[in-house]
């Protein structure tokens, strides 16, 4: 437990950024700073269209094309590589889950684990080498709404992975629960 409260709190740190425009596509802001960095390349700045939600994904064959839209559970540091879970799935601090109340980590969906877990879908940024693109700024952070268009395919663990070569938009970044106070990256 105590490993992935680590791993979880590295994430975050790696991957939270300012506050700004919830619909706008720029990165993270430095405070203080003359202006702000340049948005990754695959931080789209118009929102694919068609998008489904990730349970309905699942359903889906590999080899199909699809745009999903779901919120920022987990990600790869270091990657191109995250986690995208349904909307209709609240996460902790959505249900008024508080660091008050003994939830240490409202962020994510430790209140409903398995639905979580039935309801998400790993994505994958590819280059044109085909593989993982490597990088330490997604330009999201944990919970961000996110629509990605890209195509499914079988994951080695034997299900569903939607690979992307694009990148993904953000739609909305959430409201936080006043107790949690995100830092900048």
């Amino acid at each position: 437990m105590r490993t992935i409260v680590t791993l979880t709190l590295c994430g975050l740190l790696a991957a939270c950024g300012g506050e700004g425009d919830p619909g706008a596509s720029g990165g993270p802001s430095a405070e203080g700073a003359s202006s702000a960095p340049a948005a990754p390349a695959w931080l789209l700045a118009a929102e694919p269209e068609g998008a489904v939600g990730v349970r309905d994904a699942r359903g889906l064959e590999a080899g199909q094309e699809v745009t999903i839209v779901g919120r920022l559970r987990d990600f790869e540091p270091g990657f191109g590589a995250l986690t995208l879970t349904d909307d209709r799935v609240p996460y902790c601090g959505a249900e008024d889950c508080t660091m008050e109340d003994g939830c240490l980590t409202p962020w994510d969906y430790c209140c409903r684990p398995q639905e979580a877990n039935d309801a998400s879908l790993p994505v994958e940024l590819h280059g044109a080498d085909g593989e993982v693109v490597e990088t330490s700024d997604l330009g999201l952070r944990l919970l961000d709404l996110v629509v990605v268009r890209g195509t499914l395919q079988k994951a080695e663990s034997g299900g569903l992975v939607l690979v992307t070569r694009e990148g993904w938009y953000r739609r909305e970044r959430p409201e936080l629960p006043a107790t949690l106070r995100w830092e900048q990256h």
